[in-house]
C-alpha cells in the first residue's frame, strides 16, 4: 500500500478523532446557577402551571440492593405523595424479612416506620431517620415532590453556585 493511500485513509480518521477530543467552548460558559435552575424549572412546566400544582402523586417500581456486607436485590413498588412541604414515600417488597420502608414528613417531624421482620428500621431507614434533613428539606425524589426547595427559591433562599467542569 502506498503512502498516499495510507494518508487518504488516515486523514479522515485523524480529523474525526480530533473533532471529538478537542474541547469546544460550551454554551454554558456564561451561565449562573440561577440560569441552570430556571431552565430546569421551565422543563417541568411554565411558572403559572407550577404555581397551580398543590399536590403530587407518583408511583413506580422500586429496587433495593445490598452492596456492602452481603449481596441481594429486591424488586417492588414505590409511591410518593406530597402536598406543600408534607411528604410520604413508601416502598413495598414481597419479602418477609424486609417488607419495605415508609418515610413521612408531616411538615414538623420525620417518621420512618419499622420495616423488618424484627420490627426495626433497616440500615437505610435508620440513616434517613438520623439524617432527617433529607425529608425535611424536600431532597428525596427532588422535582417529583412539591417540597423541592428549588421550586420556591424566594422562600428557601438557598446559596447556589455553578461551577463548570472540564466535561462541560
Amino acid at each position: 500500500m502506498s503512502i498516499a493511500k495510507i494518508a487518504r485513509l488516515f486523514l479522515p480518521v485523524a480529523a474525526a478523532t480530533l473533532w471529538f477530543i478537542v474541547p469546544l467552548p460550551s454554551r454554558a460558559a456564561g451561565m449562573k446557577a440561577e440560569d441552570v435552575v430556571a431552565k430546569h424549572l421551565d422543563s417541568l412546566g411554565t411558572a403559572q402551571v407550577r404555581a397551580a400544582v398543590k399536590a403530587r402523586v407518583a408511583q413506580g417500581t422500586a429496587q433495593y440492593k445490598i452492596l456492602v456486607g452481603g449481596a441481594g436485590e429486591l424488586d417492588g413498588k414505590a409511591v410518593m405523595v406530597s402536598q406543600e412541604r408534607k411528604l410520604q414515600f413508601m416502598m413495598k417488597f414481597p419479602n418477609n424479612l424486609y417488607r419495605g420502608e415508609q418515610f413521612i414528613f408531616d411538615g414538623d417531624k420525620v417518621q420512618v416506620t419499622a420495616s423488618t421482620a424484627q420490627q426495626t428500621r433497616s440500615s437505610f431507614g435508620q440513616f434517613v431517620y438520623v439524617q432527617d434533613a433529607i425529608l425535611r428539606e424536600g431532597l428525596r425524589r427532588v422535582e417529583l415532590s412539591t417540597a423541592w426547595p428549588l421550586l420556591s427559591l424566594d422562600s428557601h433562599k438557598p446559596k447556589l453556585s455553578y461551577v463548570r467542569t472540564e466535561k462541560d
